[in-house]
């Protein structure tokens, strides 16, 4: 019985944090020379001030009121995978050029001398940390505390009471809950590595 009522506090402690951090993954940047960066809820966008925009950006870097990147088309009905293309978008001129090659794009930031003398910064997402960290703050932090002091008392209870008996109720629930944390970091590492 107090096996059940744990796996439902972690179950409904997971959807809860599921269900509210849905809409604050939204983000929107706007650039010193008005254009902006977005991610809606399904994939990355730019948007020139003059209302051109590019969706589906895969990364980007800024660099002399340029900002430069890749993006994918979408999938055509014959081909199974979504292809990549690149960009150059001219934040003053409001224009955006698109390449189908790579080796026709870096010929072309080449020319137009944007690549950066050291080191390029990409970005997948949000560029301010600062944002992130407040998020991170107002949402998962009190989240992140209970469930710790949960799982450190439950550590507690197995290792005092139970002696990491694989019967015990505790016991159980710790190997449960390792599991799930254990697939959890896993799942994430696979998602955000492609």
């Amino acid at each position: 019985m107090f096996l059940k009522k744990a796996i439902t506090v972690l179950c409904f402690s997971c959807i809860y944090v599921t269900a509210y951090s849905f809409g604050l993954a939204d983000w929107s940047y706007t650039t010193k020379h008005g254009s902006s960066l977005s991610y809606p809820g399904n994939w990355n966008t730019l948007k020139l001030k003059n209302g051109e925009h590019l969706d589906e950006l895969s990364r980007w870097y800024f660099y002399n009121n340029h900002i430069m990147g890749e993006f994918f088309m979408p999938k055509r009905v014959l081909s199974k995978q979504q292809q990549k293309h690149y960009f150059i978008a001219n934040e003053l001129e409001y224009t955006i050029q698109t390449f189908d090659n790579v080796i026709l794009w870096e010929a072309a930031i080449q020319s137009q001398n944007l690549k950066p003398k050291i080191w390029t910064r990409w970005y997948r997402s949000h560029t301010s940390l600062m944002f992130i960290i407040t998020l991170w703050a107002i949402v998962a932090f009190p989240i992140t505390i209970a469930l710790l002091f949960g799982f450190i008392y439950f550590l507690y209870k197995t290792w005092k009471k139970e002696r990491f008996n694989p019967k015990g109720n505790c016991t159980k629930f710790l190997i449960i809950t390792t599991s799930f944390i254990g697939l959890t970091l896993w799942w994430n590492t696979i998602i955000t590595s492609f």
